[in-house]
């Protein structure tokens, strides 16, 4: 289970993601991506670069059909959300 912190994370991530196009998603499906990126990042982020984590996660995830951002966006990404 993903704490209130990483689910609010996860979901300013989704939303700018989707908002600038860099992503697509299932129809329908956005709140089961925020909640899957939460709870992967939850379980796996201590040991890894946040970064590459989250692009695994994101193309790793069923219900994400395609991922445009590349890491060098994702970075960019972070630090908005950070701020």
């Amino acid at each position: 289970m993903s704490t209130a912190f990483l689910l609010a994370f996860s979901e300013a991530i989704i939303a700018t993601l989707l908002d600038e196009e860099e992503i697509e998603i299932v129809p329908g499906r956005e709140r089961a991506v925020i909640r899957y990126l939460a709870n992967e990042l939850h379980a796996q982020g201590a040991s890894q670069s946040l970064i590459s984590l989250i692009a695994r996660l994101l193309l790793a995830c069923p219900d994400v059909e395609e991922l445009y951002a590349d890491n060098d966006r994702l970075k960019a990404l972070v630090e908005e959300v950070r701020t």
